[in-house]
C-alpha cells in the first residue's frame, strides 16, 4: 500500500516538474513566505468565519498565480487554512460556511435567498 502511494506521488511529481507554480511551491523562498504568513495569521480563516478556532496548517493562494510570481508572493493573495478547508478549496469545492450564530454566509444559500440575501 505504502509503495503504491509512493509510486503515485512520484508520477504526480514527474507530471508537474515543468509547472512554474509547482516549482515555486517547492522553493526555499515559498517556505519562508509560508512560515512568515502562518506567524501573522495562525488560525484558519474559514473556521474563524464560522466562529471556530482551529490552527491553520496550510497557506493558500486566494487567486491561483498561474506563473505570475508577483501574485504568488503577494501577501494580500494569501490566506491561512486548516487542512480540511485547504483540501476542499483545492478540489474546487466552495468554502463558504456559517457565521458565529450558525447562519449560512453564502448569499445564494436558500436560507439567505428567502430572507432577501445577505447575512444580517
Amino acid at each position: 500500500m505504502r509503495s503504491d502511494r509512493r509510486e503515485a506521488n512520484r508520477r504526480y511529481d514527474k507530471q508537474r516538474k515543468d509547472d512554474p507554480h509547482w516549482n515555486f511551491l517547492r522553493s526555499r523562498e515559498w517556505r519562508d513566505i509560508r512560515r512568515a504568513h502562518l506567524q501573522r495569521e495562525p488560525l484558519c480563516r474559514h473556521c474563524k468565519l464560522s466562529g471556530h478556532t482551529k490552527l491553520a496548517r496550510e497557506v493558500d493562494h486566494i487567486k491561483h498565480p498561474h506563473g505570475d510570481y508577483d501574485l504568488a508572493r503577494d501577501p494580500t493573495n494569501l490566506q491561512s487554512l486548516c487542512a480540511p478547508h485547504h483540501t476542499k478549496k483545492t478540489r474546487g469545492k466552495p468554502l463558504i460556511g456559517v457565521d458565529a450564530s450558525g447562519r449560512p454566509i453564502d448569499p445564494d444559500h436558500p436560507w439567505n435567498r428567502e430572507r432577501g440575501g445577505g447575512v444580517g
